[in-house]
């Protein structure tokens, strides 16, 4: 799904703890996305640094260059591959931290192997550089979460000291190599949680300036912007679901004469309370609200079941009343009311565009407004005379016709 509907659906969560979650699950993959540059070219560098490496033993350590050629050539890079297959690839890009994870434990545990092999042909017990600069890999350029990093270099760490154990070097080598280690593990986790907590905040701000960008500010609900990007990749996914999408198009009904009558300011008030009570009617993490312009909002429900079509609008006429806002020269009542034009389309089956179904319910608005106000009028999206249904305020008799919404 397009980034703007799952920043939206984030931003617009139920709960507090339901929007943490959003954040975090959002952050770290914002997170994957910033660093995948970097990830991949770490990822293809160390390719050729075991390869080279593997040239270099075959030149100089004839007996141990075999067997640990092999394993770097049957485990060690098929490991990094896959890392970086799970990069760029799509059908891994869900499994990309499993497979980063997986992937950095395999290799440096196969750099232990490789020490292993290389002590029992005389060499140094265990290649302690080596396992250094997979940490340094692991730490600073795989791109996980700072937990997920540490416990990568956990389990690699425990298998060294292990096997260092194992090996039966002298204690002060022994001691000495551990005690390298152990420090590089601190050293790339410090640097690793300053690179974490960088990054969310970062990502914080990068949220708070696009909640800014998107928010009308005197309303606080979606502005025009938000809801062209936001109704576009909403109409896309619905389009991919064979979902529907429900589109209401509310009016404050003679807010010129509200503002001439009570000022300005009072007008500004009405327009955040109409808002509010618009953002009461929606609940669900995709549906939107938002400022179309002026006294004119938009609401948009993705995938509305079938009975809530109507009922959506009813209860937007009946919530505005509700307010029992005044309003003394409203010819319609002696309170504030709306007006609402109503639509409910397939993407791509009843209508091509966003745009198409957004100048449907915009034509059933001014039908509503041609009716007397106070009232909602729903368009189906066909071609006939009885497409076109409307009902007196806060009551609906309707029912949804062949269009299959």
């Amino acid at each position: 799904m397009p980034y703007v509907v799952d920043a939206w659906a984030h931003l617009e969560a139920d709960t507090s703890n339901q929007r943490d979650q959003g954040h975090e699950a959002a952050f770290r993959r914002w997170y994957r996305e910033t660093t995948l540059p970097r990830t991949r070219t770490a990822l293809m560098l160390s390719a050729i640094i075991i390869t080279g490496i593997s040239a270099v033993d075959l030149a100089l350590l004839p007996q141990a260059a075999p067997l640990t050629a092999l394993v770097r050539a049957v485990i060690m890079l098929p490991a990094l591959l896959l890392m970086v297959m799970s990069l760029d690839r799509p059908a891994l890009r869900p499994w990309s931290e499993a497979i980063l994870f997986g992937g950095i434990v395999l290799v440096g545990w196969s750099s232990i192997a490789v020490g292993a092999i290389d002590a029992r042909n005389g060499l140094p017990p265990v290649h302690t550089p080596g396992l250094v600069l997979v940490l340094i890999y692991a730490y600073q350029f795989i791109g996980l979460s700072f937990r997920l990093t540490l416990g990568a270099a956990g389990l690699i760490t425990a298998a060294y000291f292990a096997a260092i154990l194992a090996a039966g070097a002298p204690a002060y080598a022994a001691f000495v190599n551990m005690l390298f280690v152990a420090g590089a593990n601190a050293v790339g986790a410090v640097q690793c949680h300053a690179n974490w907590q960088a990054g969310r905040n970062t990502y914080r701000q990068t949220l708070r300036m696009r909640e800014h960008a998107m928010r009308d500010a005197l309303t606080s609900v979606a502005n025009r912007r938000a809801i062209e990007q936001h109704s576009a990749a909403l109409w896309l996914e619905m389009q991919r679901r064979h979902g529907a999408l429900g589109i209401y198009m509310v009016d404050i009904d003679c807010f010129k004469q509200f503002n001439d009558t009570y000022g300005h300011q009072a007008g500004d008030e009405c327009l955040r309370r109409v808002a509010a009570c618009l953002s009461g009617v929606v609940r669900r993490p995709l549906d939107m609200v938002g400022r179309f312009g002026g006294e004119e909002f938009v609401v948009i429900l993705a995938d509305p079941r079938h009975s809530y079509v109507h009922l959506a609008a009813e209860r937007i006429c009946e919530a505005v009343s509700g307010l029992n806002q005044a309003h003394a020269s409203s010819p319609v009542a002696g309170h504030v009311t709306v007006s609402v034009g109503a639509t409910c389309v397939r993407p791509g089956v009843d209508c091509d565009s966003i745009a198409d179904a957004i100048q449907l319910a915009d034509q059933a608005l001014y039908e509503a407004k041609d009716q007397g106000r106070d009232r909602y009028v729903f368009r189906y999206p066909v071609p006939a005379e009885s497409a076109v249904t409307s009902a007196t305020p806060h009551r609906s008799t309707d029912r949804l016709t062949s269009a299959g919404i």
